[in-house]
């Protein structure tokens, strides 16, 4: 069973998520992806992902993706067999990690608006379901919850500013997060 929760996020706010849930075990975050190339990016904190907490493409469904896994595990690649003079393309992907969660940290799109994220697992492994319950309990703790999403306290204070939260730059309003009434 697929579990996930969608994130409003600046860098400082994923930096105190990171950092906490890295306190307790050494991850390491490899960056999702379909290529020509066997070599897998990684880093060694999430604090060391360069674009943290920006949103460099403006679409939740096209934001960068990595997966989380323990520091000491191997990263599986598939390959996928194209056509008859086509080199294989390689896949970083969770189907073949089951260890891991997906995390899509996206953030502030060119200061117009912060990009839906999200921390996910399709996983059944007890690993990362272990892990999604860290990452969980950490945005619990920290974030605020706004309709379905959990909202950092800088991102909160952009939305209480005026700027959107959406999953993606250029939306009308109808498409923005909304504050909803308490029910009576």
């Amino acid at each position: 069973m697929a579990r996930g929760i969608s994130l409003f996020t600046t860098r400082k706010d994923l930096e105190t998520l990171i950092t906490e849930v890295e306190s307790k075990q050494a991850l390491q975050y490899v960056l999702c992806y379909m290529a020509e190339s066997t070599s897998p990016i990684r880093y060694s904190t999430g604090l060391a992902i360069p674009d943290l907490g920006i949103a460099s493409v403006g679409s939740h469904s096209s934001e960068k993706r990595y997966l989380v896994l323990a520091r000491e595990s191997q990263v599986c690649i598939r390959e996928i067999t194209r056509g008859r003079f086509d080199p294989p393309l390689y896949v970083v992907n969770q189907i073949a990690n089951a260890s891991a969660i997906v995390f899509q940290p996206a953030g502030v799109f060119q200061n117009e608006c912060v990009i839906e994220g999200s921390i996910s697992t399709a996983s059944t492994d007890p690993e990362s379901l272990q892990r999604y319950k860290q990452f969980l309990s950490k945005t619990r703790k920290h974030f605020q919850y706004v309709s379905y999403a959990g909202v950092g306290p800088e991102a909160m204070q952009l939305f209480d500013q005026g700027l959107p939260l959406c999953q993606a730059a250029g939306l009308t309003p109808d498409y923005w997060l909304k504050r909803t009434e308490p029910k009576k």
